[in-house]
């Protein structure tokens, strides 16, 4: 029989503390998703954050291999805000890129390998004064830090005025700024040119040097596609060829007898949604109008009548100006939530631009007004609020499959080839993050970062829940 002693009693007990320790130290933290990459081969990058009762908040940037595990995980020096939009992180073929900021002090973009998580490079910080107000690192629509070679960012050094800056996505370097004087409110780009909005005009910026080539007043947004760039202001139409270094500006009379909205490109023509001006007796009314940018006429109208799109088809933290189906290049067919100012519900509506007209729609619904749509492959669509979602056949209006997604609020949707990758916000550790990957078609759960987020299959509630009335 072994004696206990109170040396023996001590070496037990501090035994027992290293372990405890060991395992502290060395046990996957805790925290939220804050973001959420698919890639091609069933894997994401992924960003997470952790913002305790008391201390400083933390932040990991790691990636899911095909089998739902962490590869690799790295601790960030600042926060991201992929939580509020998707450009905060860029994902390429090798390389992930990401912009950092802790809001009092500096900010920075990052470089990581995308498959060992091996620093490549990091920017320069962007020391901020100090100030009574603290600064956040602005988050402005259709910015991409990283494509193409060249990155954008905001923010100078005082924090006094946004600052394009481009960078090589090879080694950070610094290509060229550009100072803009107030908020940057849309950046668009094509191959040789880099587009934004500030106050009342748009500025046009070469791609390679960052000279200012072209600048047009304008308040409203605009739209661009491979070789044009379209805007209006007050009742004209501007159009922009920036497919060569002249970047050709045309202004022609608008024809439009009401107020547009925004604006796609389809077939040499400019399609504005258009809020109809209307007087307190007549109601307010919307359309869909065409209009031919070589000869500034009318080439189609759709009457929407007092139903105004109010929703728009995207991946739900994709805040990019192209992600709206009625802005940037417009395809056949576009689904839209369309409400009233009476609020006599929301219904879903295909939008056929082939035939100018409405190929189907749902009742009105309220509830419908918390949802959002989003596109999956082919003809496949997706209607989803926080607790369930929906796959719907594009071209008929027809409910395929229908899903519950537990006890927690998904934060974010994406389509990805034939599959559908959601994640949420649920306080979980690192190596059971809630995120699921579905089967586009059928909503089939095929990989789940933890058993409480696998979502559970709908049968016939959704069966006739939109009721699609055929045109």
């Amino acid at each position: 029989m072994i004696k206990s002693t109170p040396k023996r009693v001590g070496l037990a007990a501090a035994a027992i503390a290293i372990c405890v320790a060991a395992w502290w130290w060395l046990r996957p933290p805790d925290g939220f998703l804050t973001g959420l990459v698919p890639l091609e081969g069933n894997r994401a990058v992924f960003t997470m954050r952790h913002n305790p009762n008391n201390g400083d908040a933390r932040a990991w940037l790691g990636l899911l291999d095909a089998s739902g595990e962490v590869a690799w995980s790295k601790e960030l020096p600042a926060l991201t805000y992929s939580v509020y939009a998707h450009h905060g992180l860029t994902v390429s073929d090798d390389q992930i890129t990401i912009k950092v900021s802790d809001s009092n002090t500096f900010a920075q973009v990052l470089a990581f390998d995308l498959e060992t998580g091996a620093e490549r490079w990091q920017s320069p910080r962007i020391d901020f004064a100090e100030s009574d107000a603290s600064f956040m690192m602005p988050s402005v629509p259709g910015e991409r830090p990283h494509t193409d070679g060249v990155q954008l960012i905001h923010g100078d050094a005082d924090g006094s005025r946004n600052l394009l800056v481009a960078r090589s996505a090879a080694d950070g370097a610094r290509l060229w700024e550009h100072a803009v004087d107030s908020g940057v409110r849309d950046l668009l780009f094509a191959s040789d040119a880099v587009a934004y909005r500030a106050d009342a005009a748009w500025t046009f910026l070469s791609r390679g040097s960052g000279e200012v080539v072209q600048q047009i007043h304008a308040y409203a947004a605009g739209c661009g596609a491979a070789d044009q760039f379209v805007t209006w202001d007050d009742d004209q139409l501007i159009t922009v060829d920036w497919s060569g270094p002249a970047f050709t500006v045309a202004s022609k009379p608008l024809p439009s007898e009401g107020i547009p909205l925004y604006c796609g490109l389809r077939d040499g023509a400019a399609v504005f949604t258009v809020a109809r001006r209307y007087s307190e007796i007549a109601e307010r009314r919307f359309e869909l109008t065409a209009v031919d940018q070589g000869t500034a006429s009318v080439a189609w109208r759709l009457d929407l009548g007092p139903w105004e799109p109010s929703s728009i088809a995207r991946s739900r933290d994709n805040d990019t100006p192209d992600a709206h189906p009625l802005r940037g290049s417009l395809t056949d067919f576009v689904p839209v939530l369309l409400g009233t100012h009476d609020n006599d519900g929301v219904k879903l509506a295909m939008l056929d631009l082939n035939k100018h007209r409405v190929d189907w729609e749902s009742t009105p619904h309220a509830e419908l007004l918390h949802f959002d749509v989003f596109r999956g492959p082919g003809a496949q669509y997706f209607l989803g609020d926080s607790g369930r979602i929906a796959a719907f056949d594009g071209k008929t209006g027809k409910l395929t499959a229908a899903i519950r997604l537990g006890h927690e609020s998904t934060r974010a949707f994406h389509a990805l080839g034939n599959q559908l990758w959601l994640f949420s916000m649920g306080w979980h550790r690192m190596d059971a993050l809630p995120w699921a990957r579905l089967d586009g078609a059928t909503l089939e759960v095929l990989a789940a970062g933890n058993d409480a987020f696998r979502p559970r299959a709908i049968t016939d509630e959704f069966s006739g829940w939109l009721g699609i009335a055929a045109q």
